[in-house]
C-alpha cells in the first residue's frame, strides 16, 4: 500500500506540521502519530494501525469536531488514547468501533450528546 502524504498549514499552536494520508490528518510525534482531523466530508473513518512505520496512539482534542457526516469511526489496535471532544458535534456518529484497541485513556466529555 502507497500512502500519499500531503503537508498541510502548520498549525496555529506550535510549529508542528500537519500531514495528510486518505481522510485523515496527523502530526509525526517522536515515536507514534497523532491523528488531528479529517475531511469533514468523510462518513466512515477506519483508522490504520501505522502511518510511515510509526503507531498511530492517538486521537487529538477536538480532531473530528463538528463532523457532520461521520456515521462511523474504527479504531485500530495500536490506538491507546482519545483526548476531549474528539468526536463533539458529530450528530450522525452512530457507531464507534473500539474492539480492537488498547486504548487506556479515554478523556472525558469524549463526544456531547450524542
Amino acid at each position: 500500500i502507497i500512502l500519499s502524504i500531503t503537508p498541510l498549514q502548520a498549525l496555529a499552536s506550535g510549529n508542528t506540521t500537519a500531514y495528510q494520508s486518505g481522510d485523515l490528518y496527523y502530526e509525526i510525534k517522536l515515536d507514534h502519530i497523532e491523528i488531528v482531523g479529517g475531511a469533514e466530508s468523510a462518513t466512515e473513518v477506519i483508522v490504520p494501525a501505522t502511518i510511515e512505520e510509526l503507531p498511530v496512539t492517538v486521537i487529538a482534542q477536538n480532531a473530528f469536531n463538528g463532523h457532520m457526516f461521520l456515521t462511523s469511526f474504527t479504531a485500530p489496535s495500536t490506538l491507546i488514547h482519545i483526548s476531549k471532544w474528539a468526536f463533539r458535534n458529530c450528530s450522525q456518529l452512530q457507531t464507534v468501533d473500539l474492539s480492537g484497541s488498547a486504548i487506556t485513556i479515554i478523556s472525558r466529555f469524549v463526544t456531547k450528546a450524542l
